[in-house]
């Protein structure tokens, strides 16, 4: 993943179906409706790479394919376009 910025997840919650839904504070400029690449990097400093799509109005990144256990609150999340 190329140099982005990283934002702090405050709340997370599941989406029956869809994921995790992480929640940060800032609105970042990226580009709706199409998948994008996340990296979360936890408080233990392990790191998962994920598909998210963002959703602007709750500011909220549904994470395809975790649980919410996986993606503790303090955890980073990086976000860019997603590798085709």
């Amino acid at each position: 993943m190329s140099a982005t910025s990283a934002y702090e997840i405050t709340a997370t919650f599941q989406i029956t179906g869809r994921g995790v839904a992480a929640v940060i504070e800032e609105t970042v400029d990226v580009e709706v409706g199409r998948p994008l690449h996340a990296r979360i990097t936890r408080p233990d400093g392990s790191v998962i790479d994920v598909t998210a799509h963002q959703e602007w109005l709750l500011r909220r990144h549904p994470l395809v394919g975790l649980e919410e256990s996986q993606v503790p609150i303090g955890s980073l999340i990086e976000i860019g376009a997603h590798a085709s």
